[in-house]
């Protein structure tokens, strides 16, 4: 059997198709399944899987064999989800009480709100990745207590445990933040 590497190689020298297709078919359960960790949607998922696989087609060339090419490649999907997550929040989070975070819509944006935005963003990436996710899955990507709980295999008190410890260093760093700020 020829490996990823390989085929990689191939690819990258000839610009054969079938060496893509057949990488294509060893990783297509991969990409969707990792896609999926970040959004819920089934038509996004597919959307956003058929886009990893083009922009793989024209960075392909990337991977220099440092590492197992399916190390590389689950490095290059989570980057690429991530980068899409980041440019569909369109509807940002404020904090409305002591534990409560809200979505807001298009109309609570004012010059003031979107400051807190920025503030509020900076601190998400201050946040482990772990946290970040777990909230963006949550608020930005609409799964359930139960869904997470589903994904990350935990009981579901425990992705209420981990939502409000995630929530709470989101608040510390948000608070830090908008020190910096003033």
């Amino acid at each position: 059997t020829v490996t990823d590497e390989e085929l990689v190689g191939r690819y990258v020298q000839t610009g054969s198709s079938s060496c893509f297709q057949t990488l294509y078919r060893r990783h297509y359960t991969l990409v969707y399944r990792l896609c999926q960790l970040y959004i819920n949607q089934t038509e996004d998922v597919r959307d956003l899987v058929q886009d990893v696989f083009i922009r793989l087609l024209a960075d392909i060339h990337r991977f220099q064999g440092r590492s197992h090419f399916k190390t590389w490649l689950y490095v290059y999907i989570r980057n690429h989800c991530v980068d899409y997550v980041r440019r569909r929040q369109v509807l940002p989070l404020k904090f409305c009480d002591h534990d409560t975070l809200v979505l807001l819509g298009p109309s609570d944006m004012t010059e003031a709100g979107a400051c807190r935005l920025d503030a509020l963003e900076a601190a998400m990436q201050q946040l482990q990745e772990t946290d970040s996710q777990l909230l963006a899955r949550y608020y930005y990507g609409h799964l359930s207590v139960r869904e997470l709980a589903h994904q990350y295999q935990v009981g579901q008190s425990s992705i209420k445990m981990r939502l409000a410890r995630a929530r709470g260093r989101l608040k510390e760093a948000f608070g830090q933040q908008r020190i910096l700020e003033d």
